[in-house]
């Protein structure tokens, strides 16, 4: 089976700063793939190049056998690309249940379906529906008709994961996703990804600093370190290497 995800050879830079240098790496069919490392490791502008929010300058992506590299941003989306951000991007202005809408027409408008009127006038109702039962299934169904300006920060990211699943998407790319919560926070939206992981059969890619959370999640890790790949391998086989040990995780993590 081939890799739904496939990198080669990535190097990203501005001017004369090498962010990314050379990478390799391939993600399976449904597999959640965690890349970690300190700060400044190349994490988040990987997870940029991969969306298409910026370019690369050397290397090969391939989704599902499609060359992707130069492809815009958007049309990723629409090849079911899903992304969340260290801050959830939200519409504030909108209420809960508009944030999802949105999303899901903007769906159906790739897929050139029309269901009754767009959103300028009014959303049909099957949008509708299916907007609410995404909101209800993120837990935010008492917060429907709320603006999402008002809700706490771990109601927002929840708001995020339920207009990226309006798009449908085959693979979840989550850049920190529990990013300033509070603990128990934090074991709800890692319930909140294996549950969707299992329900829907998608694959996970993403970036997190919480050890807890990552050992929890991921089948396969890569970690980065100075734009370079470090080690690629299981949970076990990631603690078990010392220069992962000696440059990220410590003694105590690789232990615990």
């Amino acid at each position: 089976m081939k890799p739904v995800l496939e990198v080669t050879n990535l190097h990203k830079s501005y001017a004369a700063l090498k962010v990314l240098k050379g990478l390799n790496f391939n993600v399976a069919e449904k597999e959640t793939f965690a890349i970690i490392g300190p700060n400044g490791a190349g994490k988040t502008t990987l997870f940029k190049v991969l969306t298409g929010e910026v370019p690369c300058n050397v290397g090969q992506i391939k989704f599902r056998g499609t060359d992707i590299t130069h492809q815009q941003a958007f049309r990723r989306v629409h090849s079911g690309f899903g992304r969340t951000f260290q801050v959830a991007r939200v519409f504030p202005s909108l209420t809960v249940a508009e944030n999802v809408i949105v999303a899901v027409e903007a769906r159906l408008r790739a897929e050139n379906v029309r269901s009754g009127k767009w959103y300028h006038w009014r959303p049909a109702a099957e949008v509708r529906d299916e907007a609410l039962h995404l909101v209800a299934d993120l837990g935010l169904a008492n917060e429907a008709e709320r603006e999402a300006r008002y809700l706490s920060h771990g109601d927002k990211k929840r708001l995020e994961f339920a207009i990226m699943l309006g798009g449908r998407p085959s693979i979840l790319m989550l850049d920190e996703p529990t990013a300033g919560m509070s603990p128990t926070e934090r074991v709800a939206i890692t319930d909140l990804i294996r549950r969707i992981k299992s329900e829907r059969g998608v694959t996970v890619l993403m970036t997190e600093h919480d050890m807890d959370v990552i050992f929890n999640l991921s089948d396969r890790l890569m970690v980065m370190n100075y734009g370079e790949i470090l080690a690629v391998g299981s949970p076990k086989e990631v603690r078990a290497n010392k220069t992962v040990r000696d440059v990220y995780l410590g003694q105590e993590m690789a232990h615990a």
